[in-house]
């Protein structure tokens, strides 16, 4: 086993400030109050505090539950940590500095002095005001602007705003050169006063050199003299334009130091412009990717059906020119599927791509169920495969948008009858309704879908609900359960995987029962007119 070093305990500050406390090698000490720990007289001190270990060559520390806990350069410690020389130990008001025997002085010397170690004491957090200085404080809110640099004019807007109310001024502008005069494209000036008349010249001059120009002119509201600024708003490899600020003299004249200030503004702004070019140019890379991938997918689905088409179409075709009827019907069957697919392939990039406010009726979703399940008989008896309805008898009308549920329905429906194999393949479509207090906090329908497939692959099962995520192979084109999400998210409700595996896929679309019907704004309707409030006595027929 290598000894561990030597060495020593030095006390910065606490009471105990100047003490020294050596680590013998291979000798486990404790820091603390208690008679067999290192005699602190700290009382933020625990009296089993913390512990110090040597393995193996090296030194280690530990909390042992103390009150205020132990911490080494600044981090608390949950687990063993090792320690070196020059590392900062905090224990209640006391700091250690660990030290290396060597480095130590004898205290007797008449030279000794104090390690030459550093210890931080004084943190900010990464928000805190720079100073009391508002010139420093400027400096930072502009920082802070960076989550807007994506919108040029907000951007701008806000610094302009930010300098003018620093530096006190009438008028701030962010100008460009234009054809024949200084163009402001951004202004923003204080109560009553008109935008700025800002010189070509200056304009010209801090653009093409960088200088940042302090003037004096003729004020545009009288004769008043205004003092003004101007400096070039630049970024690494051009110039953007000119920050322009200007007050009258009467209100106090700008000098050297303002003009010194407002270039570190306009370099600030020049960053941060930059920066939201380059987040704009990011976006627009990864919306062309988006877009790309998209019309990718989307034309291999278009593809693998105008395929089948075609074929249903040769079929039925050669067996019209033999005279086979019975051929024919035989190939008509795959022209319906595929016609049927595109149908539902153009309802689903619909659904995906365009936001469309819910139009919510009443409706009971037994009516959607049996609607759906009804026409998709024929695809079942098709495979033959057994489509299984089971309503829930007690299930009350709810608000919903019924061509949204009954779109939702038919991918699931349809997912489903894909899933199951022919001839002996089972699909169970189960509503029910759970009434607040039974078993959930609120009352809502659920709309549960049973096959007895061989379940969702591990490969997918994570992406599910991706865009363009299948299990169906080349039949799939992954918008269905993308699409019976929204729809689901859209009335606050959800669609989950309950199980799947060898046995069979349980999925379950959840929607909650509002109650009172809403408008595609969200706002309630009227309550129903009662007879007390009509005004009249209704007896019997006469």
């Amino acid at each position: 086993m290598t000894a561990a070093p030597m060495l020593t305990l030095h006390v910065l500050q606490g009471p105990d400030a100047g003490k020294r406390y050596p680590l013998p090698a291979n000798e486990p000490q404790l820091i603390g109050r208690s008679t067999e720990a290192i005699d602190i007289t700290d009382k933020t001190v625990s009296r089993r505090h913390a512990e110090l270990t040597p393995d193996d060559g090296a030194w280690f520390v530990r909390d042992l539950e103390s009150s205020n806990g132990t911490f080494v350069n600044g981090r608390p410690v949950f687990d063993r940590t090792p320690i070196q020389a020059g590392d900062r130990i905090r224990c209640g008001d006391t700091l250690f500095v660990v030290a290396s025997e060597a480095e130590l002085p004898e205290a007797a010397s008449p030279t000794a002095r104090a390690p030459a170690v550093v210890a931080i004491e004084a943190r900010l957090p990464a928000n805190a005001p720079a100073v009391a200085d508002p010139r420093f404080r400027m400096l930072q809110e502009l920082a802070s602007l960076a989550d807007d640099a994506a919108d040029r004019a907000t951007l701008i807007d806000k610094a302009l705003r930010i300098a003018r109310e620093e530096f006190g001024a009438e008028r701030a502008a962010f100008a460009i050169l234009g054809p024949s005069a200084a163009l402001i494209e951004r202004a923003d000036c204080a109560e009553g006063k008109g935008a700025p008349a800002i010189p070509r010249e200056a304009v010209e001059e801090s653009m093409r050199t960088g200088a940042g120009l302090l003037t004096l002119a003729a004020g545009i509201d009288g004769p008043d003299t205004s003092s003004a600024l101007c400096v070039a708003v630049r970024t690494p490899d051009r110039t953007l334009g000119v920050l322009w600020l200007e007050r009258t003299v009467k209100a106090g004249a700008f000098d050297e130091r303002h003009l010194r200030l407002l270039q570190a503004v306009g370099a600030h702004l020049g960053l941060l412009l930059r920066h939201g070019e380059l987040v704009e140019a990011t976006l627009a890379r990864e919306r062309l990717a988006a877009m790309g991938e998209t019309v990718a997918n989307l034309s291999h689905s278009i593809k693998n059906i105008l395929q089948a088409l075609r074929g249903g179409a040769d079929a039925v075709e050669l067996a019209l020119s033999r005279g086979d009827l019975g051929m024919a019907r035989e190939g008509w069957p795959i022209l319906g599927r595929n016609l049927d697919r595109i149908h539902s392939l153009t309802r689903n990039m619909l659904a995906y791509a365009k936001e469309r406010a819910l139009d919510l009726l009443q409706q009971n979703v037994n009516e959607i169920v049996s609607e759906v399940t009804l026409l998709l008989e024929p695809a079942a008896e098709r495979k033959r495969v057994k489509l299984v309805v089971e309503l829930d008898p007690a299930m009350p009308p709810i608000v919903v948008d019924p061509d949204a549920i009954h779109q939702a329905v038919m991918n699931l429906v349809s997912n489903a009858l894909d899933a199951v194999a022919d001839r002996v393949g089972r699909v169970t479509v189960r509503t029910r309704y759970v009434p607040k207090g039974s078993e959930s906090d609120s009352s809502h329908v659920e709309i549960a879908i049973v096959d007895n497939g061989p379940g969702i692959p591990d490969a997918i099962r994570s992406k599910l609900f991706e865009p363009f995520t299948s299990s169906k192979g080349q039949r799939g084109t992954g918008l269905g359960l993308v699409v019976t999400r929204k729809i689901a998210e859209q009335h606050g409700g959800a669609i989950e995987v309950i199980t799947t595996g060898p046995d069979g896929t349980l999925m379950c679309l959840t929607l909650p029962d509002r109650g009172q019907p809403l408008d595609s704004e969200g706002t309630h309707f009227p309550k129903a007119i009662g007879e007390a409030d009509l005004g009249v006595e209704f007896g019997p027929p006469e």
